[in-house]
């Protein structure tokens, strides 16, 4: 637990450092066996692990051959697995080409705490949620063994069937609780959120100098239905501090308060701390605390618990039905650098919407200023349209010659075709 604290971990609660994914690692994500990986290479299923240095194991581009190839025999929950870490990946790598302002530290969120005013337990902890779940199949590996090499019809493959079935029910039961309890996995150097925070005025683009509407209601679509967003107005700074808390309470059980030091998360946001910006964190986190989502059975509170001591670290309680609107389909990945040398505005959005769609179509500026939330006149939105467009060229997210047409439709692109 206190190496999750320490380091953090990545998609699936073991440190990488490296732009690749070894047996172990492979095998932690997929959830299944070394053994297993070596009959998949042996199918043909995965291609031979390369060489990197003295360790061996897969690169983004021998995983993306694979799943455009014969890969897409695995079952689609381990295809999702496997997805999600290679979305890792290509976002770690990404990020090293990422020039910007910011220094390597600056790039860095503060780890979550521990408080000595709560008592933790193992659970509580996403690391220990993970090690049960591959304890289950190590079981279900070793039974799975001993029950091929059982004689057809005996009593003992019979009494190995029925542990092999008790086996896979706690795994699901085990998986179930984990996706419950813990939010969506992601890197050190991600942050995420669900698809329609990115493509709604739900954090919209208004300047920060400008009076904001102490209540209001919004209509969120979210896949086939209707959110209902119900609070103070959010903007593009409160939507990073909402992804920044999610964040550092990513490897620890929902519910649970979570220590940080205000300093630290004002410095990495913001490059700078003092007696305002303080104030400006503690601002947008009361803000975010008073923010209610409702769903057609339930809502969620964007923080639940936030205390803010004069002196020492402050605490968050995340709500623990956060989890039940982001899904595996739905969950968008950011890359923190580059979300951070957007600021907090046009681009800034833009950057989330782009990455949450996964090809972009001809789309009118109108649509795209409701989206948003622009409160500016069509001319004005539009100008800036233009600036943030260019800023996402540069960073190498959309193709050049991105263009309006006689309809005020944007066609444009996204880096290399997708």
């Amino acid at each position: 637990a206190l190496l999750v604290m320490r380091f953090g971990v990545n998609h699936q609660g073991f440190i990488m450092q490296k732009p690749f994914l070894s047996k172990s690692t492979l095998a932690a994500v997929l959830c299944t066996t070394k053994r297993t990986l070596t009959n998949y290479v042996s199918a043909g299923i995965l291609p031979s692990p390369e060489k990197f240095g003295r360790d061996a194991g897969w690169g983004l581009a021998a995983l993306k051959a694979a799943i455009d190839g014969k890969l897409s025999t695995l079952p689609k929950e381990k295809l999702t697995l496997l997805n999600n870490a290679m979305m890792d990946l290509e976002a770690r790598a990404s990020a090293s080409k990422v020039v910007d302002s910011f220094s390597e530290n600056a790039c860095r969120l503060p780890v979550a705490m521990l408080l000595s005013t709560h008592q933790y337990v193992e659970s509580d902890f996403r690391i220990h949620a993970l090690g049960e779940i591959a304890g289950v199949v190590g079981q279900m590996d070793i039974a799975g063994g001993e029950m091929r090499d059982s004689v057809r019809g005996s009593d003992e493959r019979s009494e190995l069937g029925k542990e092999l079935n008790f086996l896979a029910e706690n795994l699901r039961l085990r998986k179930a609780q984990h996706s419950e309890n813990f939010i969506h996995i992601h890197a050190s150097n991600q942050l995420i959120a669900d698809r329609f925070m990115f493509t709604s005025p739900l954090f919209n683009v208004s300047n920060q100098n400008l009076g904001r509407e102490l209540r209001v209601e919004l209509q969120l679509p979210m896949e086939n239905k209707v959110v209902t967003y119900k609070g103070p107005e959010l903007r593009q700074d409160d939507g990073l501090v909402f992804m920044a808390l999610l964040h550092i309470a990513r490897d620890i059980k929902l519910g649970t308060p979570v220590g940080f030091s205000a300093k630290d998360l004002c410095e990495a946001l913001w490059g700078y701390y003092n007696g305002d910006y303080r104030l400006r964190l503690q601002a947008i986190i009361g803000r975010l605390q008073q923010g209610v989502l409702v769903f057609e059975t339930f809502s969620a509170q964007l923080v639940q618990r936030f205390d803010f001591p004069s002196q020492g670290n402050w605490s968050v309680g995340l709500d623990r039905d956060i989890v039940k609107f982001m899904s595996s389909n739905t969950v968008v990945w950011l890359d923190l650098a580059r979300r951070l040398s957007f600021g907090s505005g046009l681009a800034s959005w833009l950057y989330g919407y782009v990455r949450s769609q996964s090809s972009l179509i001809p789309t009118k500026v109108a649509t795209l200023q409701g989206h948003c939330g622009s409160k500016g006149n069509l001319k004005s939105f539009r100008e800036g349209l233009r600036d943030a467009l260019s800023l996402l060229v540069e960073a190498q997210l959309l193709e050049t010659g991105w263009y309006f047409d006689e309809h005020d439709r944007i066609h444009w692109m996204k880096k290399g075709g997708k």
